[in-house]
């Protein structure tokens, strides 16, 4: 372990980490796992100590580290994901971590803390995916905004040892939300269209036309050239239409998918299910599932779609494109560039503020 650094005491962030899919990883290498987990032991703590982090205890594969500066935690966390995730791991070997994260006031006993937010901390550390660092509203609320870290709302989520839901965030460097399985716990409204989503201006009459058109089918495209915000719209029909399915409303991004087989893979991925998993999942569910850029591969997008009409009855679809799926009881909503309307000039305003701050929208 090196040098042990003293425990931080007062206000705490507590970071747990492990290995996704460990046990399996166990069994399929056998022997050779071991010396994957000392290099993944040997990076990680680089990090922790780089970031000022105490190493509490380890078990296994899993961290738990205490931090007294929650905004390094958070640094830490996104810095030790990325450093397993470039790793070069050997072919069936390749290991990646998820990382979570809470705030609360504790003080060391033994070398180790008696503390409530450490088993706060431990359940947040457990709804992850490999890759992902999800963050208490406590710590976020701590940190304010960081220099080069965007914190994503994901939602509101129900966790256990704590009395009510609470909003659940993911932190990385990307100012567009990295797509992940939906968090391992119950959501309050289950989703993962994130919540920061900026205004939707002058797209009122589309919203009202594509919630008129999925009350008449389960299968509705919104069409339009590249750029014209048809991902925005679906975002937001999303975010309003998952607590009227039981299970939800789930997004999942086609753009750099171009056949059969890793669509299938990518619905597989946020689903939290296998590949030849897709059917039988989504059969036991009532849900909304969008499906974004779907003109990478209309054919392929097309056929999967058909056949998950047919066989889960509980299951709507709303897709975006360039050009229809062409199956049947498709509804199609064509989203038209703003023409020289108010809401394309409230629109570049915003825009730009976002772009080039300094910009006088005036």
């Amino acid at each position: 372990m090196g040098e042990r650094r003293e425990l931080p005491d007062g206000v705490v962030t507590f970071v747990f980490t492990d290995i996704e899919g460990s046990t399996r990883l166990f069994r399929d290498l056998g022997d050779r796992f071991p010396p994957l987990l000392d290099q993944h032991n040997d990076i990680l703590r680089q990090v922790w100590a780089t970031h000022d982090g105490a190493e509490v205890k380890t078990e296994g594969d899993a961290f738990f580290v205490a931090f007294a500066d929650p905004a390094a935690a958070i640094r830490a966390c996104i810095e030790g994901a990325e450093r397993i995730d470039a790793h070069p791991w050997p072919e069936g070997g390749r290991i990646r971590i998820r990382a979570g994260m809470h705030s609360g006031v504790a003080y060391p006993r033994d070398n180790d803390y008696i503390a409530f937010p450490v088993n706060q901390a431990a359940r947040i550390g457990g709804v992850g995916h490999g890759g992902q660092v999800v963050v208490s509203p406590v710590t976020k609320d701590l940190v304010g905004n960081l220099d080069g870290v965007y914190l994503h709302d994901l939602g509101s989520f129900r966790v256990r040892d704590f009395d009510e839901p609470i909003h659940l965030f993911q932190a990385e460097h990307h100012a567009t939300v990295t797509a992940h399985p939906a968090l391992r716990t119950e959501a309050d409204v289950q989703h993962n269209v994130p919540a920061d989503l900026p205004p939707l201006i002058g797209r009122q009459d589309d919203l009202a036309g594509v919630r008129d058109q999925m009350g008449q089918s389960r299968i509705v495209s919104v069409l339009g050239p590249g750029g014209v915000g048809k991902t925005r719209l679906v975002m937001q029909v999303a975010t309003e239409a998952a607590d009227r399915h039981r299970d939800g409303a789930w997004f999942v991004d086609l753009s750099s998918h171009h056949d059969h087989s890793t669509i299938r893979g990518a619905v597989a991925d946020v689903m939290g299910c296998g590949s030849d998993e897709v059917e039988g999942h989504l059969a036991e569910c009532q849900l909304l599932l969008v499906l974004d850029n779907c003109e990478q591969a209309v054919s392929a997008v097309a056929a999967l779609v058909s056949g998950l009409l047919s066989s889960c009855a509980g299951v709507s679809f709303l897709v975006t494109s360039r050009e229809p799926l062409a199956i049947a009881s498709e509804r199609l909503w064509r989203l038209d560039p703003f023409k020289g309307s108010s809401s394309a000039i409230v629109l570049f305003d915003a825009r730009a503020v976002v772009v080039a701050p300094g910009f006088d929208a005036d």
